[in-house]
């Protein structure tokens, strides 16, 4: 249960599961799980919140929530990751970048332009009656992250998240996508859908993160999480998708 502790204090900052010695491979087999968690609290808040507030302030609080269970770890991520990955410099220039806390240009962007694109899918979902389908994005986009680990190599020496993809390799990845399967089958075709977008998605993203610093950082993870995200909630809006027990 090692895996489990830790991938719960990495993905969140809820103080729900008692502190165990580090096991990072392990705790990437966990990652759809703690998604699944995740994505029943925001389900639970939206069904709430709709009932109590226009919709539009219901999206905005339920992106704050979604922001502040992590930490904001992830947007944190992305943020480096657009300044890093599209500055035009040396690759070890821009392993540098990513490791500044200052905020770019390109974060800037990627930062307002990520917010915005969340709140207006967020109200939207909401609008269309598809809070259910944040369930099967939140396992994907955290399930991404995984698989991401399992396929790429590290691009530091040294870093918070290196022996989480150093010690990880295919076989994680794979359980971690039967794990998320496993999860999400009542979900049928909109599983299906997620975690083939999940992947496509790590792996255009790690590909591209290793044509610019030859690999991938804690960071990079980050990002592919938040992208992710985005990408789903965009295509349960575009896609009359329903999970197995709705009409």
């Amino acid at each position: 249960m090692n895996g489990l502790a830790t991938a719960w204090r990495t993905l969140t900052i809820l103080p729900l599961v008692k502190s165990g010695s580090l096991a990072p491979a392990q705790a990437l087999l966990w990652f759809p799980l703690v998604g699944l968690i995740l994505g029943l609290i925001h389900y639970g808040a939206a069904l709430f919140l709709t009932e109590q507030l226009p919709l539009g302030l219901a999206a905005l609080i339920l992106l704050s929530l979604s922001i502040g269970l992590n930490g904001g770890l992830h947007l944190d991520g992305l943020v480096d990751s657009a300044d890093g990955l599209f500055a035009l410099v040396t690759p070890e220039r821009r392993l540098d970048i990513l490791k500044d806390p200052r905020l770019g240009t390109f974060g800037g962007l990627a930062l307002v332009l990520s917010l915005a694109f969340k709140w207006q899918l967020l109200y939207l979902l909401l609008e269309q009656g598809k809070a259910l389908m944040l369930i099967p994005a939140l396992v994907a986009s955290r399930f991404a992250m995984a698989w991401m680990a399992g396929r790429m190599n590290y691009a530091r020496e040294q870093g918070t998240a290196r022996s989480w993809v150093n010690q990880a390799h295919w076989g994680h990845s794979l359980f971690a996508l039967l794990a998320a399967a496993c999860l999400l089958f009542p979900f049928l075709w909109s599983a299906a859908i997620a975690l083939v977008l999940a992947i496509i998605a790590a792996e255009l993203l790690g590909q591209f993160a290793k044509s610019r610093i030859q690999g991938i950082t804690g960071d990079i993870l980050g990002m592919t999480n938040e992208l992710v995200e985005i990408a789903l909630f965009f295509t349960f809006f575009l896609l009359p998708l329903h999970p197995i027990w709705l009409p």
